[in-house]
């Protein structure tokens, strides 16, 4: 609709509120009083991920470790991606230690083992120093 009317679908929404054509929906926050006379927002998530998902930690180390098996390179991000698809809200905490528990601990970042190259050349310069590509001007 916003599209026909060359405006923001947000100019949209303000109007047909304006005009009573729907109605609003639950505040995102609200202000809350604190006992020191400040004030803070205490915000209200809703839809499916708003409830936490009630999976024991064997349901959820089943499942961590049928999604690690079947996409061996999926993280911790991917699996909470691939929970959110099946509906399950699980806070990335509770992933963390299940991947530990299914996979064990994590390797040190940056660990790489080196396999160094043995070279033998004639002598010390051989390796950077090379006669006969200097060109004549």
């Amino acid at each position: 609709m916003a599209l026909l009317l060359h405006c923001h679908p947000r100019t949209i929404r303000r109007r047909a509120l304006e005009h009573g054509l729907v109605s609003p929906g639950s505040p995102v926050y609200t202000a809350v009083s604190n006992d020191d006379g400040s004030t803070s927002r205490q915000y209200h998530i809703q839809g499916p991920r708003s409830r936490t998902s009630r999976m024991s930690d064997v349901e959820l180390d089943d499942n961590v470790r049928h999604i690690t098996q079947n996409f061996s390179l999926h993280g911790r991000e991917m699996v909470r991606g691939y929970l959110l698809g099946t509906g399950e809200a699980v806070p990335i905490a509770r992933i963390r230690e299940s991947v530990v528990r299914v996979n064990g601990p994590p390797l040190p970042f940056g660990y790489r083992e080196r396999h160094r190259q043995v070279y033998n050349v004639p002598g010390a310069n051989s390796l950077w120093h090379h006669d006969g590509q200097h060109g004549k001007l």
